[in-house]
């Protein structure tokens, strides 16, 4: 019997969102901490970057198996990773694209 394929579902993707929300929230936050500020947020994005890939990977998502989820997930990164550019929502937006073109994938397959 053959069942559709839905790689990331309603619960996973709220809460997906809501770990991009929290982190693109608390790397704000980080940023207004003089001197080491912008040094903790880049290391959290390194955090959530190593986060972000293993519940992907968990969900079976690659995060750099097309090229446009590459290309999304570069883009992440270097914005996060610069300051006063990370006060974007890059996370969020990021996260959410990425979810729309699974979604879409698995749409495709079905």
């Amino acid at each position: 019997m053959d069942e559709n394929i839905r790689r990331i579902n309603g619960f996973h993707t709220w809460a997906l969102m809501g770990a991009a929300i929290f982190t693109d929230f608390l790397q704000g936050l980080l940023t207004f901490i003089p001197i080491v500020g912008p040094f903790l947020a880049s290391f959290l994005t390194i955090l959530a970057r190593i986060i972000f890939w293993i519940w992907f990977r968990l969900l079976g998502v690659g995060f750099a198996d097309k090229p446009n989820r590459f290309i999304v997930n570069m883009s992440i990164t270097i914005a996060e990773m610069l300051p006063l550019i990370n006060f974007i929502p890059s996370w969020a937006v990021g996260t959410w694209v990425i979810i729309q073109q699974v979604k879409k994938e698995d749409l495709k397959k079905n």
